[in-house]
C-alpha cells in the first residue's frame, strides 16, 4: 500500500492507501473529498470522521408509529458499545449475556435459543427495554478464534431475526457482522435507510412477508455513552410522522 499522492485520481482502477498516524489519515480524507476523482471511497469509521459533516436538510419523513419498547442486541467488542451497554444498564436498563460457552460448542440449539428470547421479551414487557451482548465469560477451551468469532455471530443474527419476528420491541442491531448475520437468518436482500435517529444511528427498513419492517442500525464505534436511553426515550414519546430532535437523512 502506498501514502496518499494528489495525482492519484488521474488514474483508473482501485487506489489503496495506507497511513502511519492520525494526521496523515486527515490528509488523506480532506484530498479524497476535495477530489472529484474518488466517486466511492471506502475506509474504517476514522476515515468518516475526516470527512466534514454534511449540511442536513430537516424535512418531514413520515414514518409508522414505532413498538415503544427497544431489544438491543450487540455483537459487538469495540469499547465505545462496552460504554454504552455498560451506561444504559446503570440506568436501569435489564441486561443479558448470550451462552458463549453452549455457542461456541456449536450446542446452543433451537430450543435453548427459544426459552432465551423467552427472557429477553419477558425483560422488555417489564421495563419496556433489555440489553443482549456476546460480553459475558468466555470458555477456556475453545477451538479457534475465527470459528468461535463465527458462531458467536451466526448466534447473535439468530437471536435478532427470532426478536425481530416476535414483534415485541423495535429492534436495535449493533455492529456489521451482526447485522449481516441478521440479513441472512431473516432472508432479507436490501435494507433501506431512512433517517438518522440520534448522532450515528439510523432508522431503516425492509420488506417482510407482512409488508414493510424497521430496525434500528449502529455501528459499534458510532454514538455518544447515553445512545441507548436516548433511542428509548424517542420510541416512549414518539408520535405519528415527525418527531423533534430527529434528523432526515
Amino acid at each position: 500500500m502506498a501514502t496518499y499522492d494528489s495525482h492519484a485520481a488521474d488514474r483508473h482502477g482501485i487506489m489503496i492507501y495506507d497511513c502511519a498516524d492520525t494526521e496523515e489519515l486527515r490528509s488523506i480524507g480532506s484530498s479524497l473529498e476535495k477530489n472529484d476523482g474518488f466517486r466511492v471511497a471506502a475506509g474504517c469509521a476514522g476515515l468518516l470522521g475526516t470527512y466534514p459533516a454534511p449540511q442536513m436538510k430537516h424535512e418531514s419523513v413520515l414514518v409508522p408509529q414505532l413498538n415503544p419498547n427497544l431489544a438491543v442486541v450487540s455483537g459487538s467488542v469495540n469499547s465505545v458499545t462496552v460504554s454504552q451497554l455498560d451506561y444504559a444498564q446503570q440506568q436501569g436498563f435489564p441486561r443479558l449475556h448470550v451462552p458463549l460457552d453452549q455457542i461456541m460448542q456449536v450446542n446452543w440449539n433451537d430450543t435453548q435459543i427459544n426459552c432465551f428470547t423467552d427472557r429477553c421479551i419477558e425483560a422488555v414487557n417489564n421495563t419496556h427495554s433489555v440489553l443482549v451482548d456476546s460480553l459475558g465469560d468466555r470458555p477456556d477451551q475453545v477451538t479457534t478464534v475465527e470459528k468461535s468469532s463465527t458462531a458467536i455471530t451466526d448466534a447473535m443474527g439468530q437471536l435478532a431475526a427470532i426478536l425481530e419476528a416476535r414483534r415485541s420491541a423495535t429492534l436495535m442491531v449493533v455492529g456489521g457482522d451482526t447485522l449481516a448475520s441478521f440479513f441472512s437468518h431473516s432472508k432479507i436482500r436490501v435494507l433501506e435507510p431512512m433517517r438518522e435517529i440520534v448522532e450515528g444511528v439510523v432508522l431503516t427498513r425492509f420488506r417482510g412477508q407482512d409488508g414493510w419492517q424497521y430496525v434500528i442500525t449502529k455501528s459499534g464505534a458510532f454514538s455518544g455513552r447515553d445512545v441507548f436511553c436516548k433511542i428509548l426515550s424517542l420510541l416512549q414519546t414518539q408520535r405519528e410522522g415527525m418527531h423533534d430532535g430527529i434528523r432526515s437523512i
